[in-house]
């Protein structure tokens, strides 16, 4: 039997402290600094897994409320080492003291030599003071959890102001029919920065939010159309749909309701004049041009397959292949001139004095499948 040997009780909360990188006793908004910092971390985009995240979780709800004041904590340890001011372990990332910091000044507004000391603290960091580092006191003993509800209110947590980036609205102007839609607005909190935001979208428009893993406080919202909602095709007119809606983007304490405006232009139409292309009677092997004018209800790329005896040309007379472009309301005439060989060849088995009435369908197509025939006839003399 050995005497005057003394048991410790363990203490229970230890491995909690060790999880989120704190000095038992931290102040109440370094463990919730903390706390934001791990599970940030332990997301599988991150590295981190299921397990991490509920481990992370367990320690900030065993932890809440057993928390120092920033004053008191700041004070007392005011000569200690860097990781002690901060109520940090001396491993913990530097991301993470630079956050703990961040969440003491805040809290120490009104303190300016106490929020100095975790500015200090920083600058300082993984430096071992030259004396040997002494609190001024020792800091308060964590209370047991049973405290906890006991524990009044003594202070209301800090809520974010207005990020920086949110926009007075949103404009996205003329948008050909089906387009994609892609706008981005960036919001950034230097203090405070909440974990999560929410948006909504009056439809048709689509916003999703994401988080930046490198920058706490960054969040992108991009914003888009859904042109299969009900919206857009019950409610568009001939000149489409007159885009008229908010977004509405919220975080803890405080909204912003943005105007999001635009024309959602429908399908262009294309429209041929005349409808159909009548050469008259011509004699054989006569020089012939004819024209077509086409016009647009908005931006599209044509394509036009003449018949085998019609050819579209330009004003020098070459043949031209290339597909063409119209603008909205903007007419385009083209030229067209006869191509006599295949016709000869059908005159070499027709009768002699006989008049020859070549015919064909001239095809104009655009977007994905749309298109429009232009009936082409002439009559031929020898």
């Amino acid at each position: 039997m050995r005497y005057g040997s003394v048991t410790q009780k363990p203490d229970k909360l230890a491995p909690h402290w060790k999880r989120l990188t704190l000095m038992p006793g931290a102040p109440e908004c370094v463990i919730k600094a903390a706390y934001r910092f791990h599970i940030r971390l332990s997301h599988p985009d991150a590295g981190g897994s299921t397990k991490d995240a509920v481990a992370v979780n367990a320690a900030h709800e065993h932890l809440t409320g057993l928390g120092s004041a920033a004053n008191e904590h700041v004070a007392s340890f005011f000569n200690g080492e860097p990781f002690q001011v901060l109520g940090l372990a001396a491993t913990a990332d530097e991301s993470l003291v630079r956050q703990a910091a961040e969440a003491l000044q805040g809290e120490l507004s009104a303190r300016p030599r106490l929020a100095e000391r975790a500015g200090w603290a920083v600058v300082n960091w993984g430096r071992a003071m030259t004396a040997k580092a002494l609190p001024r006191s020792q800091p308060a003993p964590a209370r047991p959890r049973e405290a906890r509800e006991r524990r009044p209110a003594t202070r209301t947590p800090a809520t974010p102001g207005k990020p920086e980036g949110l926009a007075g609205h949103i404009d996205l102007g003329q948008v050909a029919w089906g387009s994609p839609v892609s706008r981005e607005m960036r919001l950034t909190w230097k203090q405070h920065a909440p974990y999560t935001i929410t948006v909504d979208a009056g439809a048709p428009v689509i916003a999703t939010v994401t988080a930046s893993k490198a920058l706490p406080g960054r969040f992108v919202i991009a914003i888009g159309i859904d042109w299969e909602s009900d919206v857009v095709r019950r409610s568009a007119t001939s000149r489409g749909y007159i885009l008229d809606t908010r977004l509405t983007v919220r975080w803890p304490g405080d909204e912003a309701t943005i105007p999001v405006r635009g024309v959602l232009l429908h399908p262009a139409v294309v429209g041929a004049s005349p409808a159909a292309l009548d050469l008259g009677e011509v004699q054989l092997r006569q020089p012939v041009q004819t024209s077509l004018v086409l016009t647009s209800t908005g931006p599209a790329v044509v394509e036009i397959a003449p018949t085998p005896w019609l050819a579209r040309v330009d004003a020098a007379g070459n043949r031209q292949y290339e597909p063409v472009t119209l603008r909205t309301n903007t007419p385009m005439r083209l030229s067209f001139a006869v191509r006599w060989e295949p016709i000869i060849e059908r005159l070499s088995s027709a009768k002699v004095g006989k008049l020859v009435r070549p015919t064909g369908t001239m095809v104009v197509s655009w977007g994905d499948g749309d298109e429009l025939s232009v009936p082409v006839q002439m009559v031929v003399r020898r």
